[in-house]
């Protein structure tokens, strides 16, 4: 039996022509009224089956369900049960006219929350003023039992706007001093929800809360995307209604449909790019939104301690829009960095343990991840994994401040060392200008300073310390991040604990400031340790060694893998040697079932060269020894080909004095 609802949101309407005094129409906002419309529809089905060598399949294909008028979302309840070894997958179609669309796949609602118990509830799939739609679904087993289906309702629903309404205009908060200023969020009262929808028993005028806020500092953010066809990519009007009408959809099917009383994301990121209030905290944070570590309702198991943002759209074959992308960019490093929402900074890119609210499956993932991540999904689609890695850095660029940081290292020689101070520009359209000075401490002597590779861009030396200035027609570009080095030496009889060197620089357009290094000191180290990806100068690579982050556990900030060849390729990490004597090389690699069982490492020391292979299908994120071996003062080296039978991994390698 069929059955429809209608839900008038927002309240009153008031009419056009209504006017206001001046002064009292300035302190108003008008903010839009919503109507739903909510048809329910039990499914029937026809039954095919199917079968392959690794599964058998049962595929149950509904009628044809003429909606009593065009919808905007549709979704699929059902119950019954599901053996071990078995699975359920829904997917459905919608006509629009005469046309019928492609089967699109129904992911399971984000999370469970009490209110459909026994059910089972997809994710909405968006089908903006589709006619009609069928309802097909794959039952699995991988066992000895199929999945059975006891019952299946179809839920169509429809967003429209009525009207506005005019309420006071909220007064700017007054927030505490943040890293990362917030952006501009649409507020739940401007996009429209109609709060009563979360309430018990409205009709009788009880106010108890469905869904009780409660309140967790996050520790990781969750990315989703909402699925469905990508309505529009604009920031135009036209967008900004297709967009808020999509979140009163979701607000109405996450609140009644699903029963939970709320909006299940924290913030959403419309198609045209704005940024939208989601699941609601306080009354007291009303003007403030965001702004609350409220626990949401966006990926089951692992709500408590993070922060869900969903981006309207699916990104399955199309990529993330760049205005959507500068948005999600922008929520994303003030929500890494809002002291409302966690005590200290997160960095988007840190490895850090995640487990469920009961205790169960622990996961060392990102701090800034997505739904697939963390469940068999393919939420928030491949060509937004793709770039995850990119948005890591640039939500990163975000976070730190001053714009730019320098670091700084002592690599000792015999009669010296050499310091070299490098930039990390996070914002390098923040900081074009800039000076970078260096002191040299007293009793040292000067033996040589470059910027970029050694012999060129030599610094300006006025007897006392040495700078480099940008723009500089000797600084050439690639030299423009460093390292900036200079060599120094030093009588035998100084002791090396009493040099200490430090890196500072002035930038003064487009912005003002300052940055000033750690200080460091020349001691002779226990360890040296080079990395493919940190230490460039030190790396030399010969043929097609991308970067890459696929597999977690990498040392620093990536690996490079090269397929396997001939041996014409090469990866050779160099190492200066401060003091001869026994060192045991290791070498870091993240292993994976593609990877070389036999990939060649080369330790270039006193005695020759030896060639020690490594299983790389094995052993990997932590350092595993290549042996022990004498080394002379000087260079030394350790280098990687592609003469393997799989992919070889070339990440770092480290030498412990013996």
């Amino acid at each position: 039996m069929a059955r429809s609802t209608r839900v008038l949101l927002g309240g009153f309407l008031v009419l056009a022509f209504l006017a206001f005094p001046p002064e009292l129409a300035a302190s108003l906002e008008a903010v839009p009224l919503y109507q739903t419309d909510h048809h329910t529809t039990a499914l029937h089905w026809a039954t095919v089956e199917s079968s392959s060598a690794s599964a058998v399949e049962r595929r149950l294909v509904s009628q044809v369900v003429d909606a009593p008028s065009p919808f905007s979302a549709l979704a699929v309840h059902w119950r019954g049960t599901i053996p071990e070894g078995a699975a359920v997958q829904f997917e459905a179609r919608v006509r629009t006219g005469e046309t019928w669309g492609p089967w699109r796949l129904l992911g399971q609602a984000p999370a469970y929350v009490p209110g459909i118990e026994g059910w089972h509830a997809t994710r909405l799939l968006h089908a903006p003023e589709a006619e009609a739609t069928q309802v097909r679904v794959a039952l699995r087993s991988y066992a000895q039992q199929f999945p059975e289906l006891a019952e299946a309702e179809l839920h169509l629903l429809r967003t429209l706007e009525t009207g506005q309404r005019y309420v006071a205009r909220a007064a700017a908060p007054v927030l505490a001093a943040e890293r990362v200023g917030k952006p501009p969020v649409v507020t739940r009262l401007q996009w429209g929800a109609d709060e009563k929808l979360g309430l018990e028993g409205a009709a009788s005028g009880k106010t108890v809360r469905v869904w009780e806020p409660e309140y967790q500092p996050i520790t990781h953010v969750v990315l989703h995307h909402t699925a469905g066809p990508n309505l529009c990519a604009a920031t135009d009007v036209v967008c900004q209604r297709q967009s808020v009408e999509m979140v009163n959809i979701i607000y109405y099917y996450h609140a009644r449909v699903l029963g939970w009383g709320d909006i299940g994301y924290n913030a959403i990121v419309g198609y045209d790019g704005r940024i939208y209030a989601g699941r609601k905290g306080s009354e007291a944070a009303a003007s403030d939104p965001l702004g609350e570590p409220v626990v949401g309702g966006h990926v089951f198991g692992y709500n408590y301690g993070t922060y869900g943002i969903a981006i309207m759209g699916d990104f399955t074959e199309v990529p993330l829009p760049s205005h959507q992308r500068r948005s999600l960019v922008d929520v994303l490093g003030w929500a890494l960095t809002a002291p409302s929402l966690s005590p200290k900074p997160l960095d988007p890119s840190e490895v850090s343990s995640l487990t469920r609210r009961d205790g169960s499956l622990p996961q060392q993932v990102p701090r800034m991840l997505t739904h697939g991540d963390l469940d068999a999904t393919q939420d928030p689609g491949p060509f937004f994994f793709a770039i995850l890695g990119d948005l890591r850095q640039e939500v990163l660029g975000r976070t730190l401040w001053p714009p730019v940081h320098l670091d700084t290292e002592a690599r000792p020689t015999a009669s010296g060392a050499t310091f070299l101070g490098t930039i990390r520009n996070h914002a390098p359209e923040a900081v074009a200008d800039f000076r970078i000075r260096v002191a040299t401490p007293a009793g040292t002597r000067l033996v040589d300073s470059w910027a970029g590779t050694r012999g060129s861009n030599r610094g300006d030396f006025d007897g006392r310390e040495v700078s480099w200035t940008a723009p500089d027609t000797a600084l050439a570009p690639y030299a423009r991040h460093g390292p900036f080095a200079v060599e120094l030496a030093w009588p035998e009889d100084t002791r090396r604990d009493d040099v200490a060197v430090h890196f500072w620089m002035t930038f003064h357009h487009p912005l003002f400031g300052s940055a000033t290094s750690s200080t460091v000191v020349p001691l002779l180290p226990d360890e040296i340790i080079v990395d493919s990806h940190r230490d460039l100068d030190r790396v030399k690579i010969v043929g097609d060694w991308p970067t890459s982050t696929n597999v977690f556990g990498y040392y620093y900030s990536g690996y490079r893998p090269n397929a396997p060849g001939n041996g014409s390729e090469r990866l050779t990490w160099r190492v200066d040697i401060p003091v001869a004597g026994s060192y045991e090389v290791f070498a870091w690699w993240t292993a994976a079932e593609d990877r070389a069982t036999n990939a060649p490492f080369s330790v270039a020391h006193a005695d020759g060269s030896t060639v020690v292979r490594v299983d790389q299908t094995q052993g990997g994120s932590r350092w595993q020894s290549l042996g022990v071996y004498r080394f002379d003062e000087g260079s030394a080296s350790v280098a990687l080909t592609d003469d393997a039978n799989g992919y070889v991994v070339a990440d770092a390698v480290r030498f412990a004095r013996r």
